[in-house]
């Protein structure tokens, strides 16, 4: 990873995590006004300057421009709100720490889109927002989000989920995103999913899984996933396994090379890995 790409990813991770509604419609709308530029473009030169890039500027300035204006979008929310996952009844129920619940993205407010992607050599963080106000659904676990169905997390899973097929091994639940639309697939002839933690599995089964398919096998079978990648994995045939252990690159690189390690017990099914490109773009570094 070059001087630029660790720049800016910086500078975003710093923005991302403190100052995200720091875009506003206002002062979108105020710009547009003021310039005659459209929504995207102002929502583009609004995160430069949040980031101090100035596109007019020094060369560096110009180059990491360049390389925030090729990943950034001003997304369309209806093909995330026509996702079928997302017509589910989410309940807002607890069980033991656990609880499922609503989180939302204000019109505008920046978020991390899709894996990294490469543009003429260098890393690209791809962003994105929506015009308007944006409800996902989400899991908690005491109190500290685990997971939720953000159009990150749908857009990152798609490349997996093509290439989903056969007898199915997933570790991990999460909120069973990748579960339910493994079912929906015809070449998916079952699922066995692993997670270790029994009450989030209980909780899944009381208010989620009675929405799910039922045509198909889904096995669920409560060990921690390395434990049961080195001993029972490969006496099952499974044709696909897809491992979502962790929150971001930051935790996932360590269990991503650990189970990376144990493919070998298993070395006719295709490994799938949630962010896959990203970490291996971290690693390259």
């Amino acid at each position: 990873m070059d001087d630029y790409s660790l720049d800016l990813l910086e500078r975003l991770s710093l923005f991302l995590n403190r100052h995200t509604t720091w875009i506003s419609r206002d002062t979108v709308q105020e710009l547009v006004r003021d310039t005659s530029v459209t929504e995207e473009e102002a929502c583009l030169l609004l995160l430069a300057s949040a980031l101090e890039i100035d596109p007019f500027g020094s060369e560096k300035d110009r180059i990491l421009f360049h390389m925030l204006s090729s990943g950034f979008k001003l997304l369309d929310p209806a093909p995330f709100l026509s996702d079928t996952y997302c017509s589910l009844p989410f309940p807002q129920e607890e069980l033991d720490g656990w609880a499922f619940s609503w989180g939302s993205l204000e019109p505008f407010e920046m978020f991390v889109r899709d894996d990294f992607a490469l543009f003429e050599g260098r890393i690209i963080p791809r962003i994105g927002c929506f015009p308007v106000s944006y409800r996902f659904p989400r899991v908690l676990q005491n109190g500290r989000e685990w997971m939720s169905v953000t159009p990150n997390e749908a857009a990152t899973m798609d490349k997996a989920l093509h290439q989903t097929h056969g007898k199915v091994l997933t570790f991990g639940l999460g909120m069973g995103y990748y579960l339910f639309h493994a079912l929906e697939k015809p070449d998916v002839l079952s699922v066995t999913v692993v997670e270790r933690d029994r009450k989030l599995l209980d909780l899944f089964h009381e208010a989620l899984f009675p929405y799910f398919q039922k045509d198909k096998d889904v096995q669920f079978v409560v060990s921690d996933a390395f434990d049961y990648a080195e001993t029972e994995m490969g006496c099952w045939r499974f044709d696909t396994v897809f491992t979502d252990l962790w929150h971001d690159a930051g935790d996932g690189i360590p269990l991503y090379l650990k189970m990376k390690a144990l493919e070998h017990h298993s070395p006719d099914s295709c490994f799938l890995y949630w962010i896959e490109d990203t970490m291996k773009a971290y690693l390259e570094e």
